[in-house]
Formats: C-alpha cells, sequence, structure tokens
C-alpha cells in the first residue's frame, strides 16, 4: 500500500480519535445531566451519567493502542491461510484501515450520545452505526482481496 495512504489513515485515525473526547471538553457542562447508556432496538432503554464519555474514550483509546501494537507487530495477526509473518504488508493494511474505522465508529457513538444529551438530536440514528460498520467491511474485505492478489 502506497506510503500516503497510510500516512493519511494514520491521521484520520487520530483525528477521530480526538473526536471521541470531544465531550470530555464539555465534561463540566455535562453535570447532572443524563446520557443515554444502552438501547435496545433503536431505543434508549438506560440512562447513565457523564461518565460514560470517560468510559468510551477510555475504552477508545486502549483499542487504538492494541491496534497500533498488533499493526507495528504483524506477526502477531493470524490471517486466513497467511500468519502475518508470510505477508506484513497484508497485516499492515489491514491494521491501519482497522485502526480508522474503528475509531470513526467510536466518533459516531460519542458525538452521537453527546447529541443525545444535550437534546441536540431527538433519537439515535442506529442506521448510520450501521452505515459505518459496513463500510468499514466492505472497504476490510476489498483490501484483503486486493492485497492477496498482488
Amino acid at each position: 500500500m502506497n506510503k500516503n495512504i497510510q500516512l493519511i489513515e494514520e491521521i484520520i485515525a487520530v483525528v477521530l480519535l480526538l473526536a471521541t473526547m470531544f465531550p470530555l471538553l464539555h465534561y463540566g457542562e455535562l453535570a447532572g445531566i443524563p446520557v443515554p447508556r444502552h438501547f435496545f432496538r433503536g431505543e434508549i432503554n438506560a440512562w447513565g451519567d457523564r461518565t460514560v464519555f470517560l468510559y468510551l474514550a477510555i475504552f477508545a483509546i486502549a483499542l487504538y493502542g492494541l491496534l497500533f501494537f498488533v499493526q507495528k507487530h504483524p506477526r502477531l495477526i493470524n490471517m486466513p491461510r497467511q500468519s502475518g509473518e508470510e505477508n506484513p504488508v497484508l497485516a499492515t493494511v489491514i491494521g491501519h484501515a482497522l485502526k480508522m474505522w474503528v475509531m470513526a465508529v467510536f466518533a459516531w457513538i460519542s458525538l452521537s450520545l453527546y447529541l443525545l444529551a444535550v437534546g441536540k438530536l431527538a433519537r439515535p440514528l442506529s442506521g448510520v452505526t450501521c452505515a459505518l460498520l459496513a463500510a468499514m467491511v466492505i472497504h476490510l474485505v476489498f483490501l484483503f482481496l486486493r492485497q492477496r492478489k498482488a
């Protein structure tokens, strides 16, 4: 994969990680405001306090760190019919893309929870979350198939 594309994906992943932390910038304003923490069939069925954003940011940072570590050590990735050691390029390409898409999902969830909490969003937009997840799977499968042909 082109080094410029990898750099762009890294920048996007970092920006999205920062977007995940956006509600933490407004943490003081969220005191006493209920924050959705669980959904069922597109409806909010459990509420929490502003610490939901702390847990979400901590989990996103930990996952980003794990994906970064695995990306730097491709031999740890078990690819179908290939080990990361046999094809480190595939492991690196998948690692970059996966990190970017996972951070996009976390950024969307964090921002939509914030908008729901402050009343700027009437109901959760679960279709956007599903579309992000579908785009992630399609992109990763495309990269996997393209790298295997190369």
